[in-house]
């Protein structure tokens, strides 16, 4: 027989429990049973003592879904059959699922937990435990795990070395310094953004398309080896260098707020947006970008020269919805275009080709 614990806070309970044959489960308090439940169902249940422990008792239960219910406490250690468990939006300080190893779809998000051990759980898929208090979560062991989403904790260190099957993971809005991500080989998405790393490692991540490292304290970034990566965002960090050459796959780059002095862009055939603003930018190669749409290149130290093959760079726009922000009336970047000659013509040529060319004046938007 399985036995599922908790302690609440609330006078009142609201369970489903569903069993392997769809046989009742019993519903104990205070040595003493205080209700049957019908596998499948939501009931709702009176606790008579709710500073007496809550046991459920049932064969091969297989799905709890106790949310909202001012849980402190569970404890569903053992349950070898147990494959479904919500309890989000609790006050859980403690949650234990040692054993429970069928558990695929493990939600305790929206608690106060501090610890999780789900390294035991070999059979578990999806986890979501964002907005916890966590400062430890073991998920080593679990190679079955597809989706992890731990983001809003007080996380420092996070090891996924072995999450092979992992494919998205959003581990934003903590404290982690450094994180290793390269044996994640099947991961597709990976949020990182908000957190304090100095060290990402996402070597040989062919599978990657997704990737917000933003608002970090990185130095350096290597996503050479990131062939399929469509969105990158590593925005106000202090990088000095950036390479993406060769990512034909590159649809959005956002690399603002750092402290690049060169960025080449060139041959990335399918990128659409390039945020490269508030940097010190005195190079910028965007030949070969023929998909480019829209490019923000403010706040740089940019060139008459740089400016003219910038824009004798940009791919022809036959809808006319091309958009480059070239200066703020304050920054470093050249701002006459009017002369020399050569760039004058530039320019021109540019809005020829179907793009419109603004500067930003006391926060205005306003077209050359």
């Amino acid at each position: 027989m399985d036995k599922i614990r908790m302690r609440t806070n609330a006078g009142s309970i609201k369970l489903r429990v569903t069993t392997k044959d769809g046989s009742p489960c019993e519903l104990w308090n205070g040595g003493k049973k205080i209700a049957e439940m019908q596998s499948g169902n939501w009931e709702n249940i009176a606790v008579q003592n709710n500073a007496e422990e809550i046991i459920i008792k049932g064969y091969d239960i297989q799905e709890l879904g106790c949310d909202n219910n001012q849980l402190t406490a569970l404890n569903a250690s053992g349950c070898t059959r147990l494959q479904v468990l919500y309890c989000s939006y609790n006050q859980l300080t403690t949650l234990n699922v040692n054993g429970c190893t069928s558990l695929q779809w493990l939600d305790c998000s929206n608690n106060q937990l501090t610890t999780l051990n789900a390294s035991g759980c070999t059979s578990l898929q999806w986890l979501y435990c964002d907005n916890n208090k966590l400062i430890s979560l073991d998920v080593s062991g679990c190679t079955s795990l597809q989706e992890l989403y731990c983001s809003y904790n007080q996380l420092t260190t996070l090891n996924v070395n072995g999450c092979t099957s992992l494919q998205w993971l959003d581990c934003s809005n903590n404290q982690l310094t450094t994180l290793n991500a390269s044996g994640c080989t099947s991961l597709q998405w990976l949020y990182c953004d908000n957190n304090k790393l100095i060290s990402l490692d996402v070597s040989g991540l062919t599978s990657l398309q997704h990737l917000d490292c933003s608002f970090n304290q990185h130095t350096a970034l290597d996503v050479s080896g990131c062939t399929s990566l469509q969105h990158l965002d590593c925005s106000y960090n202090q990088l000095t260098e950036l390479n993406v050459s060769g990512l034909t796959s590159l649809q959005t780059l956002g690399c603002s707020s750092n402290q690049l002095t060169a960025l080449n862009a060139s041959g990335c055939t399918s990128l659409q947006g390039l945020y490269c603003f508030r940097n010190q930018l005195t190079a910028l190669d965007v030949s070969g970008c023929t998909s480019l749409q829209r490019l923000d290149c403010y706040n740089n130290k940019l060139s008459a020269e740089v400016f003219k093959k910038l824009f004798e760079d940009l791919p022809e726009r036959k809808e006319k919805d091309g958009g480059v922000l070239l200066y703020k009336d304050d920054d470093s970047n050249y701002k006459d275009f009017t002369q020399p000659p050569e760039l004058a013509a530039a320019f021109k040529a540019a809005k020829a080709k179907g793009w419109r060319l603004y500067k930003i004046n006391n926060d205005d938007l306003m077209e050359l």
